[in-house]
């Protein structure tokens, strides 16, 4: 797919399977490295993390095969996979409903500017409707001038000033765990 657009007609979207792990597994290092190359912003801690070398057996346990914490989307063109979209649910109480975290979204670079990624948003906004789930959040970082035009064309008013993320991992996990109570 160099120079040629993927046609619609020829791309599939589909949940992801326990044999899928090892394509999971290489999208994901993909992404990582790629991430790698995004700019810091000030301040901003560089958070890049190297995927585990037991990666496919992690994915094995805790996807659809196994425990089941999160769940993929595949986008294939004439059955070939080009990339994914990584989610899990989250129940909003104040919804009284789950709701879809979007962790991670990838394509292959020869296949991109195709509506791949346009393409498993669809899928995943119509399982969201279908099973009732309310609501797909995610997070893009802010120098990610990549992703942002992506996000920003499917929902042009999701980048909400009012809400802010937090994360507490590795020393401040821990902190938070020892805090006295």
């Amino acid at each position: 797919m160099t120079d040629e657009k993927a046609s619609l007609a020829n791309v599939n979207v589909r949940l992801a399977a326990g044999e899928d792990s090892a394509l999971l597994a290489g999208y994901l290092r993909a992404l990582a490295e790629e991430e790698r190359s995004v700019e810091l912003a000030e301040g901003e801690a560089d958070e890049s993390i190297a995927p585990p070398d037991d990666l496919v057996q992690r994915l094995e346990q805790h996807g659809p095969a196994g425990d089941s914490y999160f769940q993929a989307v595949i986008v294939e063109v004439d059955g070939s996979p080009k990339g994914m979209a990584m989610f899990s649910l989250a129940y909003d109480g104040l919804l009284a409903a789950p709701c879809v975290f979007m962790r991670h979204i990838f394509v292959e670079k020869e296949a991109r500017r195709n509506k791949l990624g346009t393409a498993m948003m669809v899928a995943l906004a119509r399982l969201c409707l279908n099973q009732g789930w309310p609501r797909i959040d995610w997070q893009v970082r802010r120098l990610d001038f990549n992703a942002r035009p992506f996000f920003d064309g499917l929902c042009a008013d999701g980048f909400k000033l009012h809400r802010l993320c937090y994360r507490a991992d590795g020393q401040a996990l821990a902190s938070i765990a020892n805090l006295p109570v």
